[in-house]
């Protein structure tokens, strides 16, 4: 391995092509770690009608160039040659993902991320890309997705799970829920477990009266109403108390509906008893 100091030059001359086609991006978040640990960051979101993930892989820039000469025979390759050998990496992260629904195997739909497809910083080439697939709005889902990237290496990863307040997240395997609460949740952290490779969960659609009421509490509060929800709080109930909010807002607007009528009521009434007798 080259001693760290020289790594950024050493790049430079290797990587000369890369970098013409890869310019360098400070919006890119590579993990924190040694520059020798492959990296995956995984966002999942369950919208409404479809489940989304957002990947970025990162790969130790020493691996991507000795795998560019091994494929190619060089390094300084024009940035034809090297746009598809980047699509080739991109294909094989893509076909590492696998996802089943009720047992039976998900056909991904990859979509253009709004970043680079690819990427090179000093320690790491990022690739980036997002997938999705259909999901029945009214059915109850059962998902198991699992990363088999990086095998054989040393890898972290990083999970963020988000669904669409239509969701109720009945079960999640990487939070853990006691007789007394949360016990755990690896959502949002890097880790090494193998248990971070795979993700299982089981979904629903919450009652539509809920859904509305959680909705209107949160606008009571200035928040987007269809704004997702982290994991935790659709599996554990958090949004219980933007469900009472809604509860306490509806019964708020009934009284001040209601309120001019009831005024109009009392002050008849009020004439009514002060009106003279006309046989006094």
């Amino acid at each position: 391995m080259l001693p760290r100091p020289d790594l950024r030059r050493w790049a430079a001359w290797r990587f000369g092509p890369l970098l013409f086609v890869l310019p360098m991006s400070g919006a890119a978040r590579a993990h924190p770690f040694d520059a020798d640990l492959y990296g995956q960051q995984i966002d999942v979101l369950i919208d409404v009608d479809e489940l989304r993930l957002r990947v970025a892989s990162e790969v130790p820039t020493r691996v991507v160039v000795e795998d560019l000469v091994r494929r190619t025979g060089s390094a300084r390759r024009s940035p034809a040659e090297v746009e598809a050998f980047h699509g080739l990496w991109l294909g094989e992260l893509i076909d590492g993902f696998v996802a089943h629904r009720a047992g039976a195997p998900v056909a991904w739909t990859r979509r253009p991320p709004p970043e680079l497809s690819a990427e090179l910083q000093a320690r790491f080439a990022i690739y980036r890309f997002e997938l999705a697939t259909g999901l029945a709005p009214e059915a109850v889902h059962t998902i198991n997705l699992v990363d088999h990237n990086f095998p054989d290496q040393r890898a972290v990863r990083l999970l963020d799970l988000h669904l669409h307040p239509r969701w109720r997240l009945d079960a999640c395997s990487m939070i853990e829920v006691g007789p007394e609460g949360m016990v755990e949740d690896r959502t949002g952290r890097w880790g090494q477990l193998a248990e971070d490779r795979e993700l299982r969960l089981s979904i629903q659609p919450r009652p539509w009266w809920r859904w509305q009421l959680g909705r209107l509490g949160r606008l009571l509060r200035g928040a987007a109403p269809d704004a997702p929800l982290p994991a935790r709080a659709a599996l554990v109930g958090e949004d219980q108390t933007d469900v009472m909010r809604g509860v306490f807002g509806l019964g708020l607007a009934a009284m001040l509906g209601l309120a001019p009528i009831v005024c109009a009521l009392a002050w008849r009434r009020s004439r009514k008893r002060r009106a003279p007798s006309l046989d006094g």
